[in-house]
Parts: C-alpha cells; structure tokens; sequence
C-alpha cells in the first residue's frame, strides 16, 4: 500500500519533433501517441507511459508517483485536504493510467499520484523488446530543483510518507540536496537547491542493467554526436553508477546499480567531492545548471 515508485514526468522541449526522433532512435523509446500536443513514450518492458514530451521551453512540467490502487488515492487525497493543499482528480491521462490525483508541492512543482493498468510484476531484462537506441529498462527517478529544499522535503515526507536517504548540507542546518525514496531504492525524488528563480528540473533518469550497459550507452550518443556531460562514474550519494548529458534542452542521467536502503536516519554530506563520486571524478561546471 502506498507510492511504490515513479511513474512518468513531463518534460518541456524547445523542438519536439528533433526531440521525439532522439527519444525513439537514439534513446530506444516507443511512441504511444498524440494528443493535445503531447507526444507519450514507453521505455523498457511494462508498456506503460514513461515520459511526455510537449512542446515549449524546458523543464520538468509535472512528474507523477505509483500507488497501488484507488483507495491510496482516497487516503492521500484526505491528508492533503487536511494539510490545505488543492487537489484535483483526473481520469482522462495516460494509456496505462486509471485515475491520477494532481496537486501543486511547495517548491510549486506539479505531482501527481496515479494507479497504473499496466505493468509486470518486475523489470526482467531479457524480456525488454529488442529495439534500437539505448533500450534503458525503466524510468528510474527525478532529480528537481528547487531554491530552498527543505520545503520540498518536509512536504514528501509529513504528507507522502517518503523517507530521507541522504542529505547535503554544506553548512549546519542548511540543506543543499536531498535524496528522497518513497520506496526501498536509495531515492526515487532528489532536490538540489537552485539559486535561480524557475529553473524546475536537474535531471531525469533511466535506469540500466549495468555498469556495461552504461558503456555501450556510451558509444550510442557517440555514434549521434551527443557529448556526455560527466561519467560513467560511481556517486558517493547512493552509489549508484551513472553518466550524464543533455538533450532537446534538459539533463538526462543513466543510472545502474541503484542500492537499497534499511529504515534508518539520513546520512549527512558536507564534502561535495566525496559526495558526488568517491573516484575522484568531479561534473564540469555545467553541471550546475538546471532547465
């Protein structure tokens, strides 16, 4: 019972159409549909809707959360009202999806909580469909931005039941990045704090079978001259493995080797380098930036 892990997100792109062909030639996605000028995109196994592209700027529009069935939304919907946050309940969203409720988080990013149609029981690698591109296994997790974090964090834990994994704090009492799971993987919601004024999103991550997998991800953005950003490389944080880059306007992270973590209190960074990745490997500058 409850939220059980990331459903999709709807990111904003400046060109759709360049970005729906690298979504699907390069990325290995497949296209679901269109509708209202919303392109939707399946990525692994399950079939379900992963991520919806729409036309105009950058950024993370809205990202919804899995719960189990509709008596999940009847209880979160309750505690919201009481909390006085406005919701709205919806029927009419994506292939895959039953009935989604929709709010405003205190960071003023669009969530939603939805019960999904779709879906095996788990990811099993050697039934993904053998399409071309990348051909990640699923939508892993979000990384959000936010100018102060803390509101954020208090919000998925107080009302959404989520736990902290991890925190950067790089002064007493000030919370730099936070790493949020609202199931047994390390995080399914990060927040980085973000000192601009709309930036909205860090980046959004598909989860990989492996360190390999990785590499051979590696030579396919290669192959369509896409640079990587920073990786492959281990994090502090989690440690997880991971390579970044950029496309149609926002970050994207593979990620493989996710842990999971026992019930217990947060760790507490105060060393970025060490927290980013115990390698010795640190982003470029561009890292900072946010869409």
């Amino acid at each position: 019972m409850g939220i059980s892990q990331v459903a999709h997100a709807e990111l904003a792109v400046a060109d759709l159409d360049e970005a729906i062909g690298f979504h699907t030639d390069v990325l290995g996605m497949r296209e679901l549909g269109r509708a209202d000028g919303a392109v939707r995109l399946s990525v692994g196994i399950d079939g379900g809707c992963d991520l919806v592209l729409t036309a105009g700027g950058t950024g993370v529009r809205r990202f919804a959360l899995r719960v189990d069935d509709v008596a999940d939304l009847d209880r979160y919907a309750k505690r919201l009202a009481e909390a006085g946050v406005a919701t709205e309940t919806r029927t009419d969203e994506h292939p895959g999806v039953v009935q989604a409720l929709r709010f405003q988080a205190p960071s003023g990013h669009a969530m939603e909580l939805a019960v999904l149609s779709t879906g095996p029981q788990y990811v099993h690698p050697a039934k993904a469909p053998h399409r071309g591109g990348i051909r990640a296994l699923d939508f892993d997790h979000i990384t959000v931005q936010a100018q102060d974090p803390k509101p954020l964090v208090d919000f998925l834990v107080e009302l959404l039941d989520f736990q902290v994994s991890d925190i950067f704090a790089p002064a007493p009492g000030v919370i730099g990045a936070a790493w949020c799971r609202a199931s047994t993987l390390h995080h399914d919601i990060a927040i980085i704090s973000t000192p601009e004024a709309g930036k909205s999103l860090h980046h959004y991550a598909l989860g990989m079978e492996s360190f390999d997998h990785l590499k051979l991800a590696a030579d396919e953005l290669g192959r369509h001259g896409v640079p990587i950003e920073v990786g492959p490389g281990r994090h502090g944080v989690g440690g997880n493995v991971y390579t970044y880059f950029w496309a149609a306007g926002n970050r994207y992270e593979l990620s493989a080797e996710m842990p999971r973590v026992r019930r217990n209190d947060p760790v507490v960074w105060d060393d970025f380098p060490k927290a980013f990745s115990p390698w010795g490997l640190q982003p470029p500058e561009s890292f900072g930036h946010a869409s």
